[in-house]
């Protein structure tokens, strides 16, 4: 069994193999190690997390959608005691 190690980046699940690997288009199956930096992992976690959670109050809130526009505010009478 042989060893490189390269690094590349992952793109939509997808790992790019260097074209300088010899005879890469050649091996039928192989054992891979992923190694990466947590920072990383983190920043797109808290991302997907903060999607999800704004969809879900988006759909939340779809729900009671009013027309407004011919709403009159009245801060005056807003104000009255």
């Amino acid at each position: 069994m042989y060893a490189v190690e390269f690094e590349t980046t992952i793109e939509n699940g997808t790992v790019r193999i260097p074209k300088n690997i010899e005879n890469y288009h050649q091996i039928k199956t192989a054992k891979f190690i992923m190694m990466y930096d947590s920072s990383d992992i983190v920043k797109v976690d808290f991302d997907r997390e903060k999607a999800q959670r704004l969809e879900s109050v988006d759909m939340i809130f779809d729900k009671y959608s009013f027309d407004m526009s011919k709403f009159k505010f009245d801060r005056d009478e807003a104000n009255e005691r």
